[in-house]
């Protein structure tokens, strides 16, 4: 273990410990939260909500979030995504960082729609998938969706064409279907909380192109 010698506030030098005090403060990594719809007092749905995130997250070790907007009609989609454009291009001292959107839908399956207003779930379109690349203009990082639906393969190329990573969640896809997205997304994201019926086996093979989140 290192141990930072801090004098008059800056760092002056490192030294190395065998071991550390019980109370020694610790020094790691900020967190980086990926999937979440809102934290404290706020919610993500106003630029408002969305700074107050930043203010209140590196109270709980985040140093930068990617939050994730619900299925919802279009026209909060797009201005979601203008709000997470202007808060990526800000740095407030002392707030963590956005550092981009999360989209978790609206292409999500009905049979596995949890807690999504079923009114708001679609197969994604090449206009629909088009627009929020577009709206987001490259700060779109994650976008939570299934792959089976109708176009999804497509979607997934697309989006992850435009440097975008595809997780699959509420979904309903089989062996077969997980494998051509895995594909067509050159790896992917899985949420364990977003369970599909596949076998661990099969997740196996699929080592060198999954991620699972747990948690």
């Amino acid at each position: 273990m290192n141990i930072l010698i801090v004098e008059d506030e800056k760092i002056k030098r490192v030294e190395i410990l065998d071991s550390a005090k019980e109370d020694t403060d610790v020094i790691v990594p900020g967190f980086l939260e990926i999937h979440f719809h809102g934290t404290g007092p706020c919610s993500i749905v106003t630029l408002d909500d969305l700074k107050g995130i930043a203010a209140f997250e590196p109270r709980n070790g985040v140093t930068a979030f990617t939050p994730a907007l619900a299925s919802c009609d279009r026209k909060l989609r797009v201005e979601y995504l203008h709000f997470i454009r202007q808060m990526t291009s800000e740095r407030v001292s002392g707030s963590a960082v956005c550092a981009g959107a999360h989209l978790e839908g609206p292409w999500l399956s009905l049979e596995f729609k949890g807690g999504m207003a079923a009114e708001m779930l679609s197969s994604p379109t090449d206009e629909e998938v088009e627009e929020v690349i577009r709206e987001s203009a490259g700060t779109l990082r994650l976008v939570t969706m299934a792959p089976e639906l109708e176009n999804g393969l497509n979607a997934i190329k697309k989006l992850t064409a435009a440097g975008c990573t595809v997780s699959i969640g509420h979904s309903a896809a089989d062996p077969e279907a997980f494998t051509a997205a895995a594909d067509a997304g050159k790896g992917l994201f899985m949420e364990q909380a977003h369970q599909i019926v596949l076998g661990g086996a099969f997740l196996h093979d699929l080592h060198d192109k999954l991620v699972v989140i747990t948690g």
